[in-house]
């Protein structure tokens, strides 16, 4: 990758008091629009040694586009990266959001946008209360600009992109393809698990994409049934084997073997039986 393209920017626009810059920030129904965020109290969870004063801070910061202050930030206090705000987001789903409408500082976003990205500590695949990633939230909002950045992004690979964001009927790659044909190159390869790991819960999951039933069932007996899987998936085995294609007779053996059939998802509260028809797996 050019070098340029994800260092500091050339040129600094002129900084924005910090308030007004939140306050200026679009508004609308927070129920229809999954892009809406609090714009100006900023509630956030912060545990352990992070600074409650830079877990705020990180979003105002973000708000306003002063990705140099975002790397001072990590550089002094490296956990205020992993912060979510009350409505389950990160830094990098507020840049990302914020990248997505129009406006004067979008060159800045897009630098924090990459500053965040850098960080091997962000999980860039944390999903909001509404069951959105970053990255899904600029798919929804049909942003191209943003959607290409951070799939031209190095880190890039560490997107999944195989999840059905909000209460959409496709998954995010599913949508890029369809919505941006010309963007298919830049799609990171599907995070698969290797039938060869020495773990019994990554193992299970090697077998359902890779549709191997024996394997799969002689590693579900040294296993619980509703073992949750949180990074990535943030989904319980049995949700994860409903969304797959053709999956049918795992999801038997997972219920026969005491899978609880009325779980919720852990993110957006919506019960299996709910979450599972919407993808098509009737």
């Amino acid at each position: 990758m050019n070098s340029e393209a994800f260092g500091e920017s050339s040129r600094l626009l002129e900084k924005k008091d910090e308030s007004a810059t939140l306050n200026s920030l679009p508004s609308g129904d927070t129920q229809n629009n999954p892009l809406q965020e609090e714009r100006i109290q900023v509630s956030v969870d912060h545990t352990g040694d992070t600074s409650p004063e830079n877990c705020t801070r990180i979003f105002q910061v973000a708000a306003r586009g002063d990705y140099k202050v975002h790397s001072n930030l990590f550089t002094s206090d490296m956990t205020t990266v992993c912060t979510i705000n009350s409505e389950g987001s990160t830094a990098l789903h507020w840049a990302a959001s914020l990248a997505c409408q129009d406006g004067e500082w979008d060159d800045n976003l897009y630098q924090c946008i990459n500053v965040l990205m850098n960080c091997q500590q962000l999980n860039l695949n944390m999903r909001n209360k509404k069951g959105y990633t970053a990255i899904g939230l600029a798919v929804h909002h049909l942003h191209r600009t943003c959607v290409e950045h951070m799939l031209k992004h190095p880190s890039a690979d560490r997107l999944y992109l195989d999840y059905y964001p909000g209460d959409r009927e496709s998954t995010v790659r599913e949508i890029i393809m369809e919505t941006f044909p010309d963007l298919e190159p830049l799609l990171p390869a599907p995070l698969m698990e290797s039938l060869d790991s020495s773990e019994s819960d990554k193992n299970l999951l090697a077998a359902i994409r890779h549709d191997k039933y024996y394997t799969f069932k002689d590693n579900l007996d040294s296993i619980n049934a509703n073992t949750y899987y949180g990074e990535l998936y943030y989904s319980f085995l049995l949700d994860i084997a409903c969304q797959i294609t053709k999956r049918e007779y795992f999801v038997e053996i997972l219920l026969e073997n005491g899978a609880d059939p009325n779980i919720t998802n852990r993110v957006t509260g919506m019960p299996l039986i709910h979450d599972t028809p919407r993808s098509g797996k009737f």
